[in-house]
């Protein structure tokens, strides 16, 4: 996800919730303290995870690389997108989309972060 986007906090409070109810721990980098580049200690993290929840909402380049290094690691992925701004316009009035590479995925779609919470409980008890 996109750390300081409008729909951030839904995003990191929906996962977090999701995952708490099913006994798991959700986190992002920028709420710990490391030394170093965070793109070192992203990946590293994602190398420790069980699940990684990439939310595509609004395209952020670094989500896809994030995903799909985890892909190839051969970790779950749990993909989600907001519903409002996937079928919303950009500010050029261009239809928002997910790239080809993942929109045959079976995507969350969210509407709040109530929503996401519960789809987020209902992906990783579908798994165990």
């Amino acid at each position: 996800m996109g750390f300081s986007t409008e729909l951030s906090k839904s995003v990191r409070n929906g996962v977090k919730k999701g995952c708490a109810i099913v006994g798991l721990t959700a986190g992002t980098v920028d709420e710990q303290d490391y030394v170093g580049d965070i793109n070192d200690r992203i990946i590293f993290e994602i190398k420790q995870s069980k699940y990684v929840v990439a939310d595509y909402t609004g395209n952020n380049q670094g989500v896809y690389y994030e995903s799909g290094f985890a892909r190839g690691k051969g970790i779950t992925v749990i993909e989600t997108c907001n519903e409002d701004w996937f079928h919303g316009k950009d500010e050029r009035g261009i239809k928002n989309k997910l790239h080809f590479d993942v929109e045959h995925r079976n995507m969350i779609f969210w509407k709040d972060e109530k929503d996401l919470a519960a789809k987020i409980r209902d992906r990783i008890s579908s798994f165990d």
